[in-house]
């Protein structure tokens, strides 16, 4: 584990986890995102789901993650396509 950034606003630490299983490859929990290597890409996504956390506060943010992910399936949810689109930046 290795602590690779930090940044003030909006308020995140980025954590080298390079023992995710293969087909994961970052998570954010505010304040901290978990990546299982440095890749611009995967740091752009993470960081728009703690800037979504820190939005729509951090409980809501997760209870509507869960429900839309029970009713519409993953890759349906609002918040991994808003991320989808932030990787491509």
């Amino acid at each position: 584990m290795k602590i690779i950034r930090w940044k003030l606003w909006p308020f995140h630490i980025v954590i080298l986890w390079p023992w995710w299983r293969e087909r994961y490859w970052g998570l954010a929990i505010a304040p901290f995102i978990f990546l299982r290597e440095d890749d611009p890409r995967y740091y752009r996504h993470e960081l728009t789901h703690i800037r979504q956390q820190y939005r729509h506060f951090i409980i809501w943010f997760y209870i509507r993650y869960l429900w839309q992910l029970m009713t519409r399936g993953y890759w349906n949810i609002d918040y991994e396509v808003e991320a989808r689109e932030a990787e491509k930046e």
